[in-house]
């Protein structure tokens, strides 16, 4: 026996002798800490565990981002083997149903909830009241576990004072050129949310602000121009499509206020002193700009309705362009959420549908988006062709910024994503190169 051996068998000795010196014939018995487990409050993983992203999965100590179904079945089997053990198993959001069984515990429960929420509006912190007292008591306690209501609604509300300082400027600005007001007032709007976001420490408050501005600005200002006709409705119905879809995929993948864009975050860890000055100019202002000149040339096309035009071969392949782009970021969409569900493609690359030929099918679309919209207007005004610059611009920020940070994510995330990168191009959906061919 070593001594180490020695020692702890002499502790351990005179632990016996110290206790049986006191109850006689060691009457306690009590040699350890641990005794037999008979109760256990637990929490069964829910729509939460998705607010994890590989900027924050470490500091809060998971070695991954777990799958949701996964870790609810993995959850469950923990569960019954403590009941198997004659463990009772009891869960705080059964143990929150009782308790707001009772009506009035439940009414002064959701009004704490909502003055601790910091809505300051008492039209919406009412309207939040009302939303979830109709609410069955469980699917209330999930809903305000994880925030997205209030998230939603402080959002709402931060945009509906942008869009009201907007109008109001627009109504008093004296300026006579509309194109003019129409950007003043996109500034003043986005300064609003800029400082919204900054009240709730989140930047991606302005992220739908790139896809709701046009489904505003387009028919507005066709009914301060020219009015409504077949053609002006046609355009105006593909961007209402292109903002929906993206509007809805930002409010599908919003979780919380307490989540930010990684790209936000990741900038905002590198640079914390210049911060400020890159979220207003950079996050806030550039993406306003851009959004802006890319609907010129929708705002020329419609500016020229007002002498007579005439409709040629060039509109319908506007026309084309726009479905076909839409259909594409739909169809990827579609592909990427049905990869995404299954647990078995965690961490893994999706090769399948348009995204086996293209990395980034969705962007592609978007680029032709814009540059469709650009040959509406070219299909009436064939002087504009200066306005070729829109699209372009937005072509660049996507090739230059968006795509080359994402896929340096992609790297260092997803095993294989080098190969997959060699093999597939970039934007194009077609002709997707072989390894052979890239050599």
């Amino acid at each position: 026996m070593n001594n180490a051996e020695t020692s702890f068998a002499s502790a351990s000795g005179t632990a016996k002798n110290m206790c049986e010196a006191k109850s006689g014939s060691c009457g306690i018995h009590n040699y350890s800490e641990i005794g037999k487990l008979r109760r256990v409050l637990l929490h069964r993983i829910g729509e939460e565990i998705e607010g994890l992203v590989p900027d924050n999965f470490e500091r809060l100590l998971f070695d991954d981002i777990p799958y949701l179904k996964v870790a609810q079945e993995e959850h469950d089997c923990f569960a019954n083997l403590l009941r198997e053990n004659g463990v009772e198993v009891i869960y705080y959001v059964d143990e929150t149903e009782k308790a707001l069984a009772d009506k009035d515990v439940r009414e002064d429960f959701i009004r704490h909830i909502t003055e601790e929420s910091h809505i300051y509006s008492e039209g919406i912190r009412e309207a939040i009241c009302a939303y979830l007292s109709e609410m069955p008591t469980r699917k209330m306690i999930e809903k305000i576990r994880n925030n997205k209501i209030i998230s939603i609604s402080l959002i709402l509300f931060v945009y509906l004072l942008a869009f009201i300082s907007g109008y109001v400027s627009y109504k008093y600005i004296p300026i006579e050129n509309i194109l003019l007001k129409f950007f003043l007032c996109d500034i003043i709007g986005t300064i609003v949310v800029y400082l919204g976001g900054v009240s709730l420490n989140n930047a991606s408050v302005y992220d739908p602000y790139w896809s709701i501005l046009p489904m505003i600005l387009v028919p507005f200002f066709i009914n301060e121009t020219i009015g409504f006709n077949v053609y002006t409705s046609i355009i105006m119905v593909f961007v209402e499509i292109w903002g929906l879809r993206l509007t809805m995929n930002w409010f599908l993948r919003f979780k919380n206020l307490k989540i930010q864009d990684w790209r936000y975050t990741h900038i905002q860890n590198k640079h914390p002193k210049l911060w400020p000055l890159i979220s207003f100019f950079g996050i806030h202002m550039l993406p306003t700009i851009v959004v802006f000149m890319g609907l010129l040339p929708v705002f020329a096309y419609v500016d020229a309705f007002e002498k007579k035009v005439e409709i040629n071969g060039t509109y319908f392949i506007s026309c084309i362009g726009c479905f076909i782009a839409i259909v594409i970021e739909m169809l990827a969409d579609a592909q990427m959420n049905t990869f995404k569900k299954n647990p078995e493609n965690v961490g893994k690359i999706n090769r399948n549908g348009l995204w086996k030929k293209s990395r980034h099918p969705n962007y592609f679309g978007e680029i032709l988006f814009w540059f469709s919209m650009f040959l509406f207007n070219l299909s009436v005004r064939s002087d504009l062709w200066i306005l070729i610059f829109c699209p372009l611009i937005i072509f660049l920020l996507f090739i230059s910024v968006s795509i080359p940070m994402l896929e340096k994510r992609q790297a260092n995330n997803k095993v294989g994503y080098l190969e997959y990168k060699k093999e597939t191009n970039a934007l194009l959906p077609i002709f997707a190169p072989t390894p052979q061919d890239k050599k």
